[in-house]
């Protein structure tokens, strides 16, 4: 009896255990209150495209590039609307080109292509089995972007801009400046050849073309994350004169000093912002001048820079000033003129009048000009706007050198001065013969471009007069028919009323 009751205690006291573990399962299993994540559900077709999709990556990485293609052509029409299959069909086409059987259909679409792959290469950036895809076929990839660089060089050299850049504009949309599998490797050479193209272009007078290839430049390099070597204002250190409107490389032709040996950073400096003055008058009152004036507001309201806020405001462009080494010699021989006699040597004196005859050449057509500047700064931006303002000059003539489209020479020096801190003489000249040829380019250029812009400006106010004729006409038209429709309205209805 004691091991009947003994029994039946145990199996009661098991039931009871049971019933509370199947109600503990059963809180725990409750949608509401489970944390677990189910695991997704791939459809059939999905689990055959991604064992699919590893054999793909598993027969690049092993080069073997006939089953790749032979699987990728397979899954083209399998996956219609997936990308990988068409990415890699690309790849093994362009690894076996040099087949037989391949090269000619390779030949035919290459273009097609090596734009599929560059597509695919800005989708691995996002697309995790396209990184892998990346990895795989890095040395086929790196052969693409050495031809497509070759194939630019060939439309640049027979001289097509257009599909050169169009090129170029693959590797530079695909490629960045990482290291590895995203490096552009062309960046910097792509930079010096384009812009070594716009120069040209603009030294030949061809400004249509020149700001076609300049766009093109500015649009890859300028605000993103390659260093872009031609901006504008690469030159300039100073923190307080950078202007973004001066960032595009057309600026960057100011300066023409760049390159040369002999010149200390001042003397260039001095000289690219006189060019710059002289390519945008009025960009350079409303950015240099501007700030030139917020740092030193005792100027502010001076009658010289009201003359020159007013002169620069919509004046031309002039050509750029080139360094001349006679100049710079005129310019040494100007400022020990100057020191032997412990006085100012101006442009007009004997001396000054002698030397430059000498310096020109019996017969030559140069004429030359000079200007001094004796001070307490050696910054650039203070010398040229102290020569510029020309404070206490009335005929302006520093000014009016600087400005002249005449002067397309220039040679500078700075010298030690017993009463100076600075001590400085610029030379300007009309240029030698091989000079003038070059600049006689742009200036036709210039002209032909006012010109246009010109008769673009008459045929749009006439073409605005021919449409207000219309208009008028139109409207004095419908006014009769108006008119005419009432008197006859009226007429039937008097009619009708008899």
């Amino acid at each position: 009896m004691k091991f009947t009751l003994l029994l039946f205690i145990f199996f009661f006291a098991l039931q009871a255990q049971s019933q509370e573990t199947n109600k503990e399962n059963l809180v725990n299993n409750n949608p509401e209150d489970s944390t677990e994540v189910e695991p997704m559900v791939l459809t059939k077709e999905q689990q055959r495209y991604q064992n699919d999709e590893k054999r793909l990556l598993i027969y690049l990485k092993e080069k073997k590039y006939k089953s790749l293609m032979r699987l990728s052509n397979e899954m083209v029409h399998k996956y219609f609307d997936k990308g990988l299959p068409q990415y890699t069909y690309a790849i093994g086409l362009y690894a076996l080109m040099d087949k037989d059987q391949f090269k000619k259909t390779y030949d035919k679409y290459r273009m097609q292509y090596w734009k599929m792959i560059c597509l695919m290469l800005r989708n691995s950036k996002k697309n995790e089995y396209d990184t892998e895809l990346v990895k795989c076929s890095w040395i086929l990839l790196d052969g693409i972007q050495n031809g497509i660089f070759e194939v630019a060089q060939i439309h640049m050299k027979i001289g097509n801009d257009k599909n050169a850049l169009k090129y170029l504009t693959m590797i530079m949309e695909v490629f960045d400046q990482r290291k590895g599998i995203y490096k552009n490797k062309y960046q910097n050479l792509i930079q010096d050849k384009i812009f070594a193209r716009a120069k040209n272009h603009y030294e030949s007078g061809k400004m249509n073309e020149a700001d076609f290839v300049f766009n093109w430049l500015d649009k890859f390099f300028y605000k993103s994350q390659f260093n872009y070597k031609y901006a504008g204002l690469a030159c300039w250190k100073d923190p307080y004169y950078q202007f973004e409107e001066w960032s595009h490389s057309k600026y960057y032709l100011a300066n023409t000093a760049n390159k040369l040996k002999g010149l200390s950073d001042t003397e260039k400096n001095i000289i690219f912002l006189q060019n710059l003055v002289r390519m945008n008058p009025t960009l350079f009152r409303n950015t240099f001048l501007k700030k030139y004036l917020e740092r030193y507001p005792e100027f502010t309201g001076n009658s010289y820079v009201s003359s020159l806020r007013s002169e620069l405001d919509g004046k031309s462009p002039v050509p750029l000033l080139y360094v001349d080494n006679k100049l710079i010699d005129a310019a040494i021989v100007y400022q020990q003129n100057s020191i032997a006699n412990k006085e100012l040597i101006l442009p007009n004196s004997d001396a000054t009048i002698a030397f430059s005859q000498h310096v020109r050449g019996k017969g030559s057509q140069e004429i030359i000009s000079e200007n001094g500047f004796y001070g307490n700064s050696e910054k650039p931006e203070d010398i040229v706007m102290g020569l510029l303002i020309n404070q206490g000059i009335p005929d302006l003539l520093h000014r009016k050198t600087i400005l002249n489209a005449s002067f397309i020479q220039i040679g500078l020096a700075i010298l030690e001065h017993p009463d100076y801190d600075i001590n400085i003489a610029i030379d300007y000249s009309t240029g030698d013969e091989e000079t003038r040829k070059r600049v006689a380019k742009e200036r036709a250029a210039r002209a032909k471009e006012a010109s246009d812009k010109l008769a673009r400006e008459k045929e749009a106010i006439a073409r605005a007069a021919r449409e207000k004729r219309i208009k008028e006409k139109e409207a004095k038209d419908m006014a009769a028919k108006e008119k005419a429709f009432k008197s006859r309205k009226n007429k039937a209805i008097y009619m009708g009323s008899r």
